[in-house]
């Protein structure tokens, strides 16, 4: 239900895909879905774009990934950044964000 919430109130979509084969297949639904937001709530919906992530260059799946989701969004109508943002090991290995607990952070 917030997803559409949010596509109703939205003007523009920004679409970060990770390199993922599941994130692939989800382009089409959100498509699809995006298509509904338009037909019944926000027919002035655009979309900014796709946005890979997660892309790491020297593996073969991130390379065929990434060719298949320019195909993708080609097909689907929706523009295709040439940039992307690369997977960062060193984040995920960070001090700081092993020192973070969510469990105790009182939000």
């Amino acid at each position: 239900m917030l997803t559409i919430n949010a596509f109703t109130a939205a003007g523009e979509l920004l679409i970060p895909m990770s390199m993922e084969l599941l994130a692939l297949r989800g382009l089409d639904m959100l498509a699809k879905t995006v298509s509904k937001i338009r037909a019944i709530t926000n027919s002035d919906l655009n979309y900014l774009g796709v946005l890979a992530t997660k892309y790491d260059k020297r593996t073969l799946n991130s390379q065929e990934i990434f060719e298949a989701l320019q195909k993708a969004s080609r097909n689907a109508g929706i523009k295709m950044f040439n940039t992307y943002i690369t997977i960062s090991v060193r984040f995920t290995e960070s001090p700081n964000l092993k020192a973070l607990d969510i469990k105790k952070t009182n939000i």
